[in-house]
C-alpha cells in the first residue's frame, strides 16, 4: 500500500511538473508575443513620424513660402537677388534646356521683391534653339520687369551659354573662365563604302521624294553642293549668334568684330580685354559690389522625385529630393 501511494505521489509530481514547465513555456511565448507586438508598434510609430516628416514638413514650408512667411522671416525686410543656375549642356531633356529654365526664369521675374536677377553659368553651350528660347526669356523679363539682369560665369561660359549671357545687362567671369566661342559647327563622320560593298556583291539602297532628302549621306562622299548647303546654314546660325551678341554689347565689344565672332574662346582675363565681359569678379563680388545685396533666392529648376528615386533609395536623399519636389514652384533660400 505504501508502495502504491509513493508511486502515485511521484505520479503527480511529474505531473505537476510537466504542467509548470508548460505552464512556464506558454508564458514565454506570451511574453515574447507581446514584446513582438510592441516592437511593430513601435516601428509603425516610426514609420509615422517620418512620413510624417518627409511629407508634412515640407508641404507646411511650401504653403509658408507661397504666402510669403519664410521669406519675410528670413530676409527681415533685407534685399535680395533672384539667382537662376544653368550648369552642364544647354539641350532638350537636360537640367538646361529651354523647357526647363524658361519656366524657371519666369518665375522669378514674377517675384517684385527681388531686387535683381543673377543667372550664374556654367556651361559649355549646347543647341542654338535651346540657348535663343533662354536668350529670349531673359530679355522679355528686362522689358515686362525693368529688372537688372547680370550673368556671371564660372568655368566654362562659352558657345550658347555666352549667347545666352549676351541677353544680360552685364556679364563677369573669373580671370580663369573660358569665355566666349562664339561660333557654330556641326561634326560627324563619313566612309566610301561603295568599293567594299562591291567587292562582296552588295550595294546600298536608298530611296527619297525630293531630290535633296539624302544630302550629306554619311556612306557617300561628300559633294561640292552638299559640303555648300552645310556651309550656308552654319553660316546662318552664325550670324543669328552674331546678332544676339550685337544687340546687347555692340558698343562693349572692344575688339575687331572679326576676332570676337572667330569662334576662338579665351579666359576671363582676355575675354575682358575684348569686351565680351565687363569685369572679372565672382559672385560674391557681383552681390557685393554690383547688386549690394547679401542673400539670394534660389529659383533654380530642381529633380523631380522619381529621377531621384532612380538614383538613390536612401532616406536622406529621398527626404531632400520630396522637399525639392514640392518646392518646385517656388524658390529655395540662400544667404551668402
Amino acid at each position: 500500500m505504501n508502495s502504491e501511494m509513493q508511486e502515485e505521489a511521484q505520479a503527480g509530481q511529474t505531473t505537476n511538473t510537466r504542467l509548470i514547465a508548460l505552464l512556464d513555456k506558454i508564458q514565454d511565448q506570451q511574453c515574447q508575443s507581446y514584446t513582438l507586438q510592441r516592437e511593430e508598434l513601435n516601428l509603425k510609430k516610426r514609420k509615422t513620424w517620418l512620413y510624417a516628416v518627409i511629407f508634412g514638413l515640407p508641404m507646411m514650408i511650401y504653403v509658408l513660402s507661397t504666402f510669403g512667411v519664410i521669406r519675410d522671416q528670413l530676409f527681415n525686410g533685407e534685399a535680395y537677388a533672384a539667382l537662376i543656375r544653368i550648369q552642364g549642356p544647354i539641350m532638350p531633356e537636360t537640367a538646361a534646356s529651354a523647357t526647363t529654365i524658361v519656366p524657371a526664369i519666369e518665375r522669378a521675374c514674377e517675384d517684385d521683391k527681388a531686387k535683381s536677377l543673377l543667372i550664374k553659368i556654367n556651361s559649355p553651350g549646347g543647341s542654338p534653339v535651346q540657348s535663343d528660347q533662354i536668350y529670349d526669356a531673359i530679355n522679355h523679363c528686362r522689358e515686362k520687369t525693368g529688372k537688372q539682369i547680370i550673368a556671371v560665369g564660372e568655368d566654362m561660359m562659352t558657345s550658347g551659354a555666352y549667347w545666352i549671357a549676351s541677353a544680360a545687362d552685364k556679364i563677369f567671369a573669373n580671370a580663369s573662365s573660358l569665355t566666349g566661342s562664339i561660333g557654330v559647327k556641326m561634326e560627324g563622320f563619313g566612309v566610301d563604302l561603295s568599293q567594299y560593298l562591291a567587292n562582296y556583291g552588295l550595294e546600298r539602297r536608298v530611296q527619297t521624294a525630293g531630290q535633296n532628302k539624302n544630302r550629306s549621306d554619311m556612306f557617300l562622299p561628300l559633294t561640292e553642293q552638299d559640303s555648300a548647303k552645310t556651309q550656308t546654314i552654319l553660316s546662318e546660325l552664325h550670324e543669328n549668334f552674331k546678332q544676339a551678341v550685337l544687340k546687347g554689347r555692340k558698343d562693349i565689344i572692344t575688339s575687331d568684330h572679326k576676332l570676337a565672332f572667330s569662334g576662338d574662346y579665351w579666359t576671363g582675363s582676355r575675354a575682358l580685354a575684348l569686351g565680351l565681359i565687363d569685369d572679372v569678379k565672382d559672385m560674391s563680388q557681383v552681390m557685393q559690389d554690383v547688386l549690394q545685396v547679401e542673400h539670394l533666392l534660389d529659383y533654380s529648376p530642381r529633380p523631380s522625385i522619381m529621377d531621384s528615386l532612380k538614383n538613390s533609395m536612401r532616406v536622406e536623399t529621398l527626404m531632400d529630393d520630396v522637399f525639392q519636389y514640392f518646392s518646385e514652384n517656388h524658390p529655395r533660400y540662400v544667404a551668402m
